[in-house]
Formats: structure tokens, C-alpha cells, sequence
């Protein structure tokens, strides 16, 4: 057990951060702020049906994920602070550029394969 004690493993789970640093989570917002999101969901779904039904987002889903991702993580910036928020914004650019790009790519050699068999 001492050995645990001696590592930031133990540091972590114990503080539940990284390396034992506060985590620094306003936790009377967050209750605000997931029932916000919960709306946002409902308000959100509502506009990607719309659009789905009037054939307008076509080709465009990676972009319903970014807004709805974006509008999560600039919510959690008042649950967890602005600079996590951001570090987070990073990250999740980081691992959704390609696939954004790969479904743009995508699509267009869906349409062009389409209309050249048409």
C-alpha cells in the first residue's frame, strides 16, 4: 500500500484528478447547465428532423455532430472552467477532423458516382 501511496494513481483516484489537482467543477451549475442541454437536445433533434425531412441536411450529419458537440463543450465551460473547455475543444477537433473531412469526401464521390451513372 505504500508503494500505491507513492504514485499518481493513488493521487488521482483519491482526488479524483489528474495528479491531484482540483478539478475544479462548479457543481451548482452543472445541474443547470444539463438541464439546459437536455432543451438544447430536444430543440436540436427537432431542427435535424425538420431538415432531414426537407432533404436540406443531406451530406451534411458531420456537421449536426460539430454544432452539437460545440454547443456541449461551451456549456461545460461553466461546469469545469473555460481552459478545460477549451482543452477538450481541442482534443475533440483533434480526433473529428478526419472523419469530418473523410464524410465530405464521401458524399461528393456519392453524388459524383450518381450522376455519372445517370
Amino acid at each position: 500500500m505504500n508503494y500505491l501511496q507513492n504514485t499518481f494513481v493513488f493521487d488521482f483516484l483519491e482526488n479524483g484528478s489528474q495528479l491531484g489537482a482540483d478539478p475544479g467543477v462548479n457543481w451548482d451549475a452543472l445541474t443547470v447547465v444539463a438541464l439546459g442541454l437536455f432543451v438544447f437536445g430536444i430543440g436540436f433533434n427537432y431542427i435535424i428532423h425538420e431538415l432531414h425531412r426537407r432533404g436540406l441536411n443531406d451530406g451534411y450529419v458531420w456537421l449536426e455532430v460539430v454544432v452539437g458537440v460545440g454547443v456541449t463543450l461551451a456549456a461545460a465551460s461553466f461546469v469545469v472552467g473555460w481552459q478545460i473547455a477549451a482543452v477538450l475543444f481541442v482534443l475533440f477537433a483533434a480526433s473529428g477532423l478526419f472523419p469530418a473531412v473523410g464524410d465530405i469526401y464521401r458524399y461528393v464521390r456519392a453524388r459524383r458516382a450518381e450522376s455519372e451513372g445517370l
